[in-house]
């Protein structure tokens, strides 16, 4: 017997073919839009890497700049100069790379100083990156150098009664400065070939034929007729002694087995690997050539010797107590009492300049040259070479388009 097929049977048939229809184009309309959006989200991905990578090479050349800014000593003195947590910005200004916008700048740590680049940049999609990354100098603090460009220079009194010429090689006019009081008592037929400044006062007396022939500037000045050259009373500013941190120079004698417990122990002549001699204690120096740095931690240091400083270095350093100058010697380079007195006693001849944290007394004989001699910190501290640290990232104000 024939079946017979109702309408409404075919009717479910049709019903469940059109289902399964939709449902297949469902899943190919959800697949299709699930790899359009992965394609999407690749495409972003690249290029949120190329800005990425764009964006570290800037700030890695803002970081470059800012070191290169940093081996100017003043600059870097500047820096040491900022209170922890405090900065110095935007010190490369208007500086552009690779489209970017680049600000470098300078933070005070409580250990060394930071260098801080930063790349702001927005990718094809709209979004904003700003990517940053640190610099640690390296050891040995900058130090400020202003005292340099004086023969004399004294954070203390400065006192005068010596017999002989005060200049620089050529016979130009050098410089003397206190952050205290100057008084000079001239010997006769003494010539001071120098500027003389002070922050409080210039006391000038002397015999028959002395004379200061340079500037004398002071809020106030006595003894003016034996002033030669020119004065003027006036406000005269501070300028600051320089700390220099001498743990690099011991570190270099250490190295070179030049670290002695007494003077007494450094061999005669002294021409040390490294170029520089550390004395643990004081003592008396006396009759011994040394052709490199002198430097001595204790108090009471008598010198009667040849020293001759090696470039960039101290002829003679104390850290502690006064250096004394005795008759007979021979010094060529910078006398540093870090924190002491200079004593120059007796007739001697110095081609350097002094520099002194306590009084100066210069009680004696001989010629005093001047000649400019900024130490280099061994290794390149101070400013003049940084440690790079590796970078920290970091996206600031990120935002979709």
């Amino acid at each position: 017997m024939q079946k017979l097929i109702t309408i409404s049977h075919l009717n479910r048939q049709d019903g469940s073919a059109l289902i399964g229809a939709v449902a297949l184009a469902l899943v190919m309309a959800i697949s299709g839009l699930g790899y359009l959006y992965l394609s999407i989200n690749t495409a972003r991905a690249d290029l949120v890497e190329r800005d990425e990578s764009r964006a570290f090479w800037a700030a890695e050349s803002g970081m470059l700049l800012g070191a290169k800014w940093l081996k100017d000593s003043a600059n870097a003195y500047a820096a040491k100069r900022l209170s922890p947590g405090s900065s110095m910005d935007n010190i490369i200004p208007n500086y552009m790379q690779n489209g970017y916008n680049v600000e470098v700048n300078i933070i005070r740590k409580n250990i060394g100083v930071a260098i801080q680049s930063t790349a702001l940049c927005s990718n094809d999609l709209g979004f904003k990156k700003r990517i940053t990354r640190d610099a640690i100098t390296s050891s040995g603090a900058p130090f400020d150098t202003l005292a340099f460009n004086h023969a004399m220079f004294s954070d203390g009194t400065l006192t005068g009664k010596a017999a002989g010429t005060i200049c620089d090689a050529a016979g130009a006019t050098s410089s003397i400065h206190s952050n205290n009081a100057v008084d000079f008592d001239l010997k006769k037929d003494e010539t001071v070939n120098a500027n003389v400044s002070s922050t409080v006062s210039v006391s000038i007396s002397g015999k028959s034929g002395s004379e200061v022939q340079g500037h004398v500037c002071a809020p106030t000045i006595t003894g003016k007729t034996y002033i030669t050259g020119s004065w003027s009373e006036e406000t005269v500013s501070h300028i600051p002694f320089p700390d220099i941190d001498l743990t690099p120079w011991y570190n270099v004698a250490s190295a070179n087995g030049q670290v002695y417990n007494s003077i007494n122990d450094v061999p005669d002549p002294c021409n040390p690997p490294g170029g520089v001699v550390w004395v643990k204690g004081g003592g008396t120096v006396n009759n011994i050539t040394i052709n490199g740095s002198l430097i001595m931690e204790g108090e009471g240091v008598t010198f009667h010797a040849t020293v001759n400083a090696p470039v960039g270095g101290f002829a003679l350093a104390c850290l502690s107590g006064e250096i004394k100058v005795n008759a007979g010697a021979t010094i060529n380079g910078l006398i540093y009492a870090k924190n002491g007195n200079f004593h120059l006693n007796g007739h001697s001849n110095i081609c350097g300049q002094v520099l002194a944290k306590g009084t100066i007394l210069a009680n004696g004989t001989g010629d005093f040259t001047y000649s400019k001699g900024v130490p280099i910190i061994p290794g390149g501290g101070g400013g003049n070479s940084f440690a790079l640290v590796t970078g920290s990232w970091q996206e600031i104000n990120v935002t979709a388009p």
